[in-house]
This record gives structure tokens, C-alpha cells and sequence, in this order.
């Protein structure tokens, strides 16, 4: 005898995004290929996605044991010393008018240190440049600074930089679920664990391609440890 669950909808012809006139009108499942889709829990961490040269001193990246899949990133223990994540290829890229293309960012991470003087990113961001996260050419991205515990969300367009200022306040040894969406427009939503908090509308947004970055320095001469739980970047077609 089967297991009924009644709380839950079933569509057992299947539910589809596609219209009538399309081929594949009869698909059964949602066509994935409507987003560029950028998605990794780290359950495994496999180092040639990624820029395996990055940081400043002796950076660390190394898959830990914990639900869902944690990476540890980690500074070696000298201010100023970094450890960072950057896709190798750059996959995404404002674009508007005629045919805008809405994006998506999100992250799961958790500082597990200091959250005073360890200082972080999490967004999009050109090929970062001298080991330069904090102050890219050009980026979309959360950063907290040193020195404090406040996170803001930053837009640099030819490094011309605006910024929502502080708009939350963060606890060391807590993981965040970090979002941000563009609208295809002119404007960028801030959210922390699914919570609206800034909209941030610069005078010029970044043009280039751009890829999913995160990273951690040390704000002072202390080893600084961040564990990222997954990485999702989503952007229309």
C-alpha cells in the first residue's frame, strides 16, 4: 500500500513553460533552457572550474564534511592576506533595452570567524584583477568590510562605485542566505535570507561579462575562514 501525502499537488501529465506553438510543446517537465543556470553546492569541489591561483599569502580551499555540502575557504594569517573563488570563464552581463535579461544571485555562506575584522564578497564580479576583490573595475556584489559588521550592496561600472550602504548586520558562525536580483531595467534588490532590504539604482551598471565570485581576507593577522554552502546565478536568455 502506498505512502499518500495529500498536502502535496500532483500533475501527472506533467507542467510546462513552453507555449503552444513551440516544438517541444509536449514536454512534461519545465524547459530548463530558459535561464543560464550557474549552480554548485560543493558537495564536491572541482578545482578546474575554478581560478586555482587566487588569493594573497597562502590561501586555502577545501571541501568540508557538513550538511549539504560546505567549502572552506581560508586566509593564511597575515593582514591584508585573502582567499577567493572566481568561475574561470565569465558567463554574465547586464543587458537592457529591447530585449532586457533579468538575472539572479544567490549564496549561502557563513563567516566562521571574526565578523569584525574578517572581510568578505559574494557576487559577480570581471576577472579579478591583482588579487582585488574588494574594489573590482566592475562587479555586482555583497561585501562586508573590515573593521565592522555591516553588509552592503556594491555596483562598480568603470570603477565607479555605488553603494546601498550598510543594510544588515552580521553574526560570526552564522550561515546567510545572500540575494540579489536586477530587473533588466536600471535597479538591483538586495535580500538577506529571503527578506527585501535596499534597492539600489546606479547612474551606469557594469556592460562587461562577469562571473560568480566570492572571497575573504583578513582584516588582521589572524588566519579568517569562510564556509559556502552553495553558489546560484540565474539569467534569462
Amino acid at each position: 500500500m502506498p505512502l499518500i501525502d495529500n498536502l502535496v499537488t500532483r500533475f501527472p501529465n506533467g507542467v510546462t513553460n513552453l507555449p503552444v506553438s513551440d516544438i517541444f510543446n509536449s514536454l512534461n517537465e519545465p524547459d530548463p533552457s530558459i535561464y543560464v543556470r550557474d549552480f554548485d553546492d560543493f558537495v564536491n569541489y572541482l578545482v578546474t572550474d575554478w581560478n586555482a591561483v587566487s588569493g594573497v599569502g597562502t590561501p586555502v580551499r577545501a571541501v568540508q564534511a557538513g550538511f549539504g555540502g560546505l567549502l572552506r575557504v581560508q586566509t593564511s594569517a597575515a593582514s591584508g592576506d585573502n582567499s577567493y573563488l572566481q568561475r574561470n570563464n565569465p558567463n554574465f552581463q547586464v543587458i537592457t533595452g529591447t530585449t532586457p535579461k533579468p538575472f539572479y544571485f544567490e549564496c549561502r555562506i557563513a563567516q566562521t570567524d571574526d565578523a569584525t575584522n574578517g572581510v568578505f564578497v559574494a557576487g559577480l564580479q570581471i576577472a579579478v584583477a591583482a588579487n582585488n576583490f574588494l574594489t573590482p573595475v566592475n562587479g555586482i556584489f555583497f561585501r562586508k568590510s573590515a573593521a565592522q559588521t555591516g553588509l552592503e550592496l556594491v555596483s562598480r561600472a568603470a570603477s565607479v562605485e555605488t553603494t546601498t550602504g550598510n543594510i544588515f548586520t552580521i553574526v560570526a558562525a552564522t550561515a546567510y542566505k545572500f540575494q540579489f536580483f536586477f530587473d533588466g531595467i536600471d535597479s538591483l534588490w538586495a535580500a538577506v535570507n529571503g527578506n527585501t532590504l535596499a534597492k539600489l539604482t546606479p547612474a551606469a551598471l557594469p556592460s562587461v561579462l562577469m562571473g560568480p565570485t566570492v572571497g575573504i581576507q583578513a582584516g588582521t593577522a589572524v588566519v579568517r575562514n569562510m564556509d559556502i554552502d552553495q553558489l546560484l546565478t540565474l539569467q534569462e536568455r
